[in-house]
């Protein structure tokens, strides 16, 4: 007997997004779908705050505000992208930027940034937070929470030409500091899963360190992504079949 079962997926992930803003946005929209599972996937863009949060520069504080209303344009450009953050975001950057920026792949970052070996606990203890109520606003809104390691080319064997591909730049960690980073997250959603008795899928495994599966420190090639399609069917073919 074959069963089939319909199954509509959403990608609700928004690039640059960290994990406490993919939490927000579960709080904000994607309750409304209505969905039964929720994987979550963040860690490089949690790191890129890791070095410098403190309490005095908490997540909150460097989250640069809009500084234009939103649905003040009846024409143009403006009208047509103002609901996408990314456009604001993007603009409202640009128009800040001062000469000790330039723009990149993944936004703004300081010139000649001088690379750190090590960063505060606060990074990673917010990281963890935002894991936890995540499992808990699944639970809330009746859906399956399900966290899922990030897979990356960063690993500590690394060849001199994989690390030419890793934008260090945007993390302002050294090489060694950014695979301690990641080892991290990679520890705290496995003991998150565990203290929250949800699934994970720790892709990082089959996937780390594999020049042919990425295009640069986190984006994945061709064959990366069908790697990751792959594991992740197999994960929900198992949990659906339960």
């Amino acid at each position: 007997i074959i069963i089939t079962t319909k199954i509509n997926i959403i990608n609700a992930g928004t690039p640059s997004h960290n994990s406490a803003e993919s939490v927000g946005k579960i709080f904000a929209e994607i309750h409304n779908y209505q969905p039964d599972y929720i994987i979550l996937c963040n860690a490089w863009n949690d790191i890129k705050y890791f070095r410098d949060v403190d309490l005095n520069n908490t997540l909150l504080r460097r989250m640069i505000g809009l500084s234009q209303p939103t649905h003040q344009y009846q024409t143009g450009i403006d009208a047509m992208l103002e609901n996408s953050q990314i456009y604001l975001r993007t603009k409202n950057l640009i128009k800040n930027l001062s000469q000790n920026y330039e723009i990149g792949l993944e936004g703004a970052f300081k010139k000649n940034v001088v690379m750190k070996n090590d960063y505060p606990p606060y990074g990673l203890n917010q990281y963890a937070l935002n894991l936890r109520t995540f499992a808990d606003i699944c639970k809330t809104i009746n859906a399956t929470p399900i966290l899922m390691t990030q897979p990356r080319l960063v690993a500590s064997q690394n060849t001199d030409a994989d690390k030419k591909r890793i934008l260090n730049q945007y993390i302002g960690l050294t090489h060694t500091a950014l695979c301690r980073a990641f080892e991290q997250t990679d520890s705290v959603a496995n003991h998150i899963a565990k203290e929250k008795n949800i699934a994970i899928i720790d892709i990082q495994r089959q996937m780390t360190g594999q020049s042919s599966l990425f295009t640069d420190h986190i984006h994945l090639s061709q064959k990366g992504g069908n790697t990751l399609a792959k594991h992740i069917a197999d994960t929900l073919n198992v949990l659906l079949k339960k």
